[in-house]
């Protein structure tokens, strides 16, 4: 009887211990779930600077001060976790309405848009965290946990990488569009994040700036430590060299010829002066942009523009950078001249072939013409370029000549008369 009992005792301990031992795990899972992770306090405070800076609006403290789990999707090789949370923020300077009421923590968001509750979204694998970011609830009731983990992460666009649009610093070769998470790439460079603003943020989290005095980087981090990529590099002294050699100090007579196609250029890039611009038929819209002041590089940028590039395809007669000479056609304006029109005279004005012929054989009497003819029209046919080739028999140098005319309108006793004008012409001499 008494070995009954001790086994009965026996068998109610071992319950307890276990009924407590399950006991005191789920209280652990649960304070676990309310603890919220460093990493995404410090995410929410710098959410929550850059949305209120916009309105000059300092914080001295921003912190989530609970959290609710609400869903989780699995990617890849960790899970992303979605989270409601209640936020506390303490401007340095009250925030008042015009009528002097004080505004509290939601009602600040609500001044930048955020009606609705907040929902942090972050990403954990191996008990690291990171890839957080803040979203409405509305917009995830719309669209859905996982759908919007899908649109963002899983269909985002995989990125080739060209070897024309690389550079080499110290021997070190970096292609855009290269992934360079968790890459050492250059020990001096410095790192300036912002958040992702405008199109790149449907796809990412943050922008990374990575500078040193001989190179920028602009690194597109669509997923922090996995996939972060490289979309700009810009060249700022001769110790980055492009794959055919070119580099800040090269002169654009070795950039012609390095680079003898797809070779363009712009008197503005970007509103920052002149600048050619290699863009080959790649079907991308990457470009290498060459700066160049008096005739020398400095500074080369090897970019995406995401969009059409601001370089047109080099095409014509004549190399883009020749500049127009500006024609006198001053004469034509005075009223003799327009006498003249009304009176029977002048009548090849009316025809811009005649007035081109009369231009060439006035200015091109020594030499040999191979060809000529109509090239561009502008302006719906107000604007028209003609060229012509001409040969100089002793030397047999070619010489390649553009002419620009448009038209005027002029007033003649008869009323008003439209005539064609040479305003402006350019040439180009070039061997055999």
């Amino acid at each position: 009887m008494t070995e009954t009992i001790i086994l009965i005792m026996s068998i109610v301990f071992i319950a307890i211990c276990f009924v407590a031992a399950k006991s005191d795990k789920k209280k652990d899972n649960q304070d676990d779930i309310l603890i919220i992770p460093e990493p995404v306090q410090i995410s929410f405070r710098e959410f929550a600077d850059n949305l209120l800076a916009k309105e000059g609006i300092l914080l001295e403290e921003a912190k989530i001060i609970s959290w609710e789990p609400l869903s989780e999707v699995v990617y890849g090789h960790g899970i992303f976790h979605y989270y409601r949370i209640e936020y506390n923020l303490v401007p340095e300077t009250p925030v008042e309405t015009a009528q002097g009421i004080v505004l509290n923590s939601k009602e600040i968001f609500e001044m930048f848009g955020i009606k609705d509750e907040v929902i942090v979204l972050f990403y954990k694998e191996n008990q690291e965290i990171f890839e957080v970011s803040f979203i409405s609830e509305r917009r995830l009731t719309m669209q859905g946990y996982k759908a919007y983990i899908d649109t963002r992460y899983t269909n985002v666009k995989e990125w080739e990488t060209l070897d024309e649009y690389s550079v080499s610093i110290d021997g070190k070769p970096l292609a855009l569009w290269e992934n360079i998470a968790d890459q050492s790439i250059f020990e001096d460079l410095t790192v300036a994040r912002t958040m992702a603003e405008g199109d790149f943020a449907s796809a990412a989290q943050y922008i990374d700036i990575l500078e040193n005095q001989d190179i920028q980087i602009h690194s597109w981090i669509q997923f922090e430590r996995k996939k972060e990529l490289v979309f700009s590099l810009t060249a700022k002294t001769k110790n980055v060299e492009t794959p055919r050699g070119i580099h800040v100090g090269s002169s654009v007579q070795e950039l012609k010829e390095k680079y003898p196609l797809d070779l363009s250029f712009t008197e503005d890039l970007n509103g920052q002066g002149p600048a050619y611009g290699y863009i080959p038929q790649d079907q991308s819209n990457r470009y290498i942009g060459f700066r160049t002041k008096d005739d020398i590089i400095n500074e080369i940028i090897i970019t995406d523009s995401f969009g059409p590039r601001p370089f047109e395809p080099k095409d014509g007669y004549i190399d883009q950078d020749i500049p127009w000479i500006e024609d006198d056609y001053g004469e034509k304006l005075t009223e003799k001249y327009a006498r003249s029109i009304y009176l029977g005279q002048h009548k090849v004005d009316l025809d811009p072939r005649q007035v081109f012929n009369i231009f060439v054989t006035n200015n091109f009497e020594a030499v040999s013409i191979l060809q000529k003819g109509l090239w561009r029209e502008y302006e719906e046919g107000k604007v028209l370029v003609y060229f012509v080739i001409c040969e100089n028999p002793n030397d047999k140098s070619k010489l390649y000549v553009e002419v620009k005319l448009k038209q005027i309108p002029i007033t003649t006793p008869n009323g008003n008369t439209t005539i064609w004008v040479v305003s402006h012409h350019r040439s180009q001499k070039k061997r055999g």
